[in-house]
């Protein structure tokens, strides 16, 4: 992964982002970060109060997951703690605002790395996931799909003894329904194998670090981003390699790359411009107000 470069970053302000949808008539394509959720009360990675800027704790790797099972008992024990605060969190105004942008034919599409299923709660219709989608899992075995929620239904009832010993513990939320919780003994701790083979280890339906992106799903993000006419870049530090390459061959293509961030990020270099004078809702929302 390169590292960001301090570069010099036009300013962009929202009249002028406001005539680039304009000229673009529809053909504007959206990638959007944790930054978008955050206002929702999920937390971010790379931001100001981020997971890998305030705490020592990387998220889990897929080869760790998926490698030995008191891996996936610290992530499941951690996600039964973090993951009702991800479930209940609803849009906020920049999931919103970009649902009416697209309702009134001023943007395509979504690309999102978010895993929180946002976007489609707040009602825009395209989406593409690009890391997946955190209310669901998969087997690794035989492919059965199952709802998240019900599967740590049955954690909480097969752990019953554990959760009363961590009631009271110290935790902190991090991004994608996690949580670091202090004292954690996870000797007790017990994970469910899948209930269609007995044997097949389930996983969140999204990307892992480490993991690769699909490639139907890369191939639809990499369409939309490269047949754009301007392409917005909202919430992100673009760190991760699957979202910095649909930005840079947009860039490529020639299309102008609209950044919505505060401080710096992978893309700076590529930019046409840059509002970092609000956070992404203020952005938006005043982008809503100025298109009617």
């Amino acid at each position: 992964m390169s590292e960001m470069k301090h570069v010099l970053r036009p300013k962009l302000s929202v009249s002028e982002a406001a005539a680039i949808l304009d000229r673009a008539k529809g053909h504007v394509a959206v990638i959007t970060g944790a930054g978008v959720s955050t206002e929702s009360g999920i937390p971010d990675y790379r931001g100001p109060t981020g997971r890998y800027t305030q705490t020592t704790s990387k998220p889990m790797t897929h080869q760790e997951f998926m490698g030995h099972v008191n891996n996936r008992k610290r992530f499941w024990s951690r996600a039964l703690i973090g993951f009702k605060s991800f479930e209940e969190a609803h849009p906020n105004r920049s999931h919103k605002a970009l649902a009416k942008l697209e309702e009134r034919g001023l943007i395509k599409g979504v690309i999102t790395q978010n895993v929180d299923r946002l976007h489609h709660r707040a009602g825009t219709k395209e989406v593409v996931e690009l890391h997946g989608r955190g209310d669901t899992l998969e087997c690794m075995t035989c492919g059965s799909v199952k709802s998240r929620r019900e599967y740590q239904q049955e954690l909480m009832e097969e752990n019953k003894l554990w959760l009363s010993f961590m009631d009271g513990k110290k935790y902190t939320l991090t991004a994608d329904g996690d949580a670091i919780i202090e004292d954690s003994d996870l000797g007790s701790f017990c994970v469910l194998n899948c209930d269609v083979c007995s044997v097949g280890i389930l996983k969140p339906a999204y990307v892992f670090f480490g993991g690769t992106v699909p490639p139907d799903v890369a191939q639809k993000a990499h369409e939309l981003s490269v047949t754009s006419k301007a392409v917005f870049v909202i919430g992100t530090t673009s760190s991760t390699f699957s979202c910095y390459r649909l930005i840079r061959a947009a860039h490529q293509q020639g299309s102008p790359v609209l950044l919505v961030n505060r401080g710096p990020t992978r893309v700076d270099d590529m930019v046409a411009g840059v509002f970092d004078d609000a956070s992404c809702g203020e952005f938006l929302e005043e982008l809503v107000e100025c298109t009617k």
